[in-house]
């Protein structure tokens, strides 16, 4: 396993820049269209509602 030397914001802003990281950096796919409809709620709900959406993401999560 490849030592990491950077922390993830280090990462993450060296790949904005387009330089060069420890490793590639990775960030989930953060939306609400699968944890509404995991709920059993329309998509529009977790759009319109921010807080239901959020409450939808935190619990797929949990």
């Amino acid at each position: 396993m490849v030592k990491e030397t950077m922390t993830a914001v280090e990462r993450m802003e060296a790949a904005v820049r387009l330089e060069p990281t420890d490793r590639i950096p990775c960030a989930p796919l953060m939306d609400v269209y699968f944890p509404a409809r995991y709920k059993g709620w329309t998509t529009a709900k977790g759009l319109q509602n921010m807080r239901a959406g959020f409450s939808a993401i935190v619990d797929i999560f949990d």
